[in-house]
């Protein structure tokens, strides 16, 4: 079966949220662009985030500017955001909700006041600023229709398995057509990757399927640097029971409401050792380790979680508008509590047993204001890239992050790919040894199955580099990830066909969640110290001291280098 050689301006691999809202700005700008996904055309992480969307518009809370909202940011990141990142997200906050709702996206708004958006008041946030149409499926339709009706070219179920260089500037990628099974060879004249996270490295994500860290490991290898990869986001309401819904998400922090309580098994409301300050209404990474330091020292439930007692709210007028509001805008997540829990806990009568479970990444691919890497022609957006949210992601900035960036992304791309004329030569030899690579797993009769590499390296990672971790269990886990790294070219499938082999795109993906489990567990080992999303047992304390610091990895020699870097405090200091 020959090649297939495709030939555009602008290649985008990921077709979320964050790879459409590119494309479409790169097309508005006269660039000829090409959307590859693994997933279907709108689908990704977008289609199942809750769809909270940050915006200071100060609607519902006087008070409440893009200072205020910064200010948030910084500290839930705690220090070690790029600030000049995190201010652009939210200067363009407001004007980028404003050109969602011109795309046809819908935000609710404050019953009888059309002209003011109803926004709910998230863990971390210090007003009530996270918009909502719906869920996150509503971003993504809007952007299927849009990227449909400008007819920008998609290529869905499409496996992109290594970038393409021409001295040291991207040209492309390789990859495979899931469907037909035929090698795939992109030439382009930039490249954004738009590929997500890797919550499939963890036993428990509420992530898609396909976030194997793909966008992670290509652009290490193709010579990018990543950054504060260490900083795992962990949700804290996700479900004890029973084994097959373990860590279902079913909430966040801000959940509790005004008079909710996050309880111990002994009856102690926990958040008064964790965070005494902001309660229940703390950050998402402080109630994860507050609850999975509560279950590992005793004090945990007969399932391993803690409870979340909402029945307080029910005595007061304004606890009783907060359960009516979650009844109203969170009914996916009470249908879950209602099928599992009963109907007693979705009505708030009863508490619901929770532990955290992993659903974000701060850390990503290193860019600048304008998404560009240190490889030239080379762009990251989305959770695909870092520095934005430091040590803590604050509920509803995910979505602006991908609108706002993507935005800039798609500008800046087709800029340069107008500006570049010609596409550039392909090295061919890269291109043959890529090939080799990927069907020889199919050639191979003899060796090891994906499953059992995935299945050890996603326990190894929940097991020791998950909520909670410490030097001993985290040197064990890099020990494991490079034993399961030299079973790489050992991979072999059981199905030889090239046509739907999911099993072969699994055995692809698992090259992208050793190398990225590698890049988490090596920048955590280093890191001495608790910070938001990185918790260390045996360094319990935040050292500013010596911590205020970003860790940076890139291929060096082939070798994995790690770099620290002091965080630049541009606009706030702590």
């Amino acid at each position: 079966m020959s090649d297939r050689v495709v030939e555009t301006d602008i290649l985008v691999i990921g077709g979320g949220g964050a790879g459409c809202i590119a494309a479409l700005e790169a097309a508005r700008r006269g660039a000829e662009v090409l959307i590859v996904s693994k997933d279907l055309l709108g689908h990704g992480n977008t289609m199942i985030a809750g769809g909270g969307f940050s915006a200071p518009f100060g609607h519902m809370e006087q008070g409440d500017d893009l200072n205020t909202h910064f200010k948030d940011t910084i500290e839930s990141g705690e220090f070690i955001n790029n600030q000049e990142l995190a201010w652009i997200l939210v200067r363009e906050a407001k004007r980028t909700a404003l050109q969602l709702e011109r795309e046809g996206l819908i935000f609710k708004r404050i019953p009888g006041k059309g002209d003011k958006y109803y926004a709910y008041k998230l863990g971390g946030h210090g007003y009530a600023r996270v918009l909502k149409p719906g869920l996150g499926i509503e971003y993504g339709m809007v952007m299927k229709e849009a990227i449909l009706k400008l007819g920008i070219e998609h290529m869905d179920e499409v496996m992109v398995t290594e970038l393409l260089e021409t001295d040291g500037t991207v040209v492309g990628a390789m990859g495979v057509d899931i469907e037909k099974g035929v090698f795939l060879i992109f030439r382009a004249n930039c490249v954004i990757l738009a590929t997500g996270g890797l919550g499939e490295i963890f036993a428990h994500t509420t992530n898609v399927k396909f976030s194997t860290g793909d966008g992670y490991s290509m652009a290490y290898r193709a010579g990018a640097e990543l950054v504060d990869m260490e900083m795992i986001q962990f949700i804290p309401l996700g479900l004890t029971h029973p084994p097959a819904l373990l860590g279902r998400h079913v909430g966040e922090p801000g959940y509790a409401g005004p008079h909710g309580k996050l309880l111990n098994a002994k009856g102690e409301r926990i958040m008064e050792k964790y965070d005494p300050i902001r309660m229940e209404y703390t950050t998402r990474a402080i109630m994860s380790r507050a609850i999975a330091i509560e279950v590992k020292e005793g004090r945990g439930t007969e399932h391993g979680g803690c409870l979340l007692d909402l029945t307080e709210n029910k005595k007061y007028s304004d606890g009783q508008r907060h359960l009516e509001e979650m009844r109203r805008h969170q009914w996916h997540g009470l249908e879950i509590i209602r099928s599992v829990y009963g109907e007693r806990a979705a009505e708030f009568d009863e508490p619901w047993d929770v532990y955290p479970t992993q659903h974000y990444t701060m850390g990503g691919v290193k860019i600048n204001e304008w998404g560009e890497t240190k490889v030239p022609s080379l762009y990251a957006v989305g959770e695909a890239s870092g520095g934005i949210h430091g040590a803590n992601r604050l509920g509803g900035n995910s979505l602006c992050e991908v609108f706002v960036f993507g935005r800039r992304v798609g500008r800046r791309a087709a800029k340069r790919a107008k500006s570049m004329g010609r596409l550039l030569a392909v090295d061919m030899e890269k291109v043959e040894g890529e090939r080799e690579r990927v069907y020889n797993i199919l050639d191979r009769e003899e060796g090891v199955h994906p499953s059992e590499i995935r299945g050890e390296l996603r326990k190894t990672i929940w097991d020791y580099v998950g909520v909670l971790r410490n030097g001993e269990g985290l040197g064990y886990a890099l020990n494991r990830i490079l034993e399961l790294q030299d079973k790489l070219s050992l991979l072999q499938t059981t199905s030889k066909s090239t046509r739907y082999n999911m099993e072969w795109i699994e055995a692809l993906e698992t090259y992208n969640m050793v190398n990225a489990a590698e890049m988490v567990t090596r920048a955590a080992l280093i890191r001495t110290e608790t910070r938001g999303g990185h918790c260390r047992e045996d360094y319990q304390q935040m050292d500013n001291k010596n911590w205020l610091k970003n860790i940076v990895i890139n291929l060096e020699d082939g070798r994995m280098n790690v770099d620290v870097r002091s965080t630049l405090l541009t606009r706030l200091r702590p």
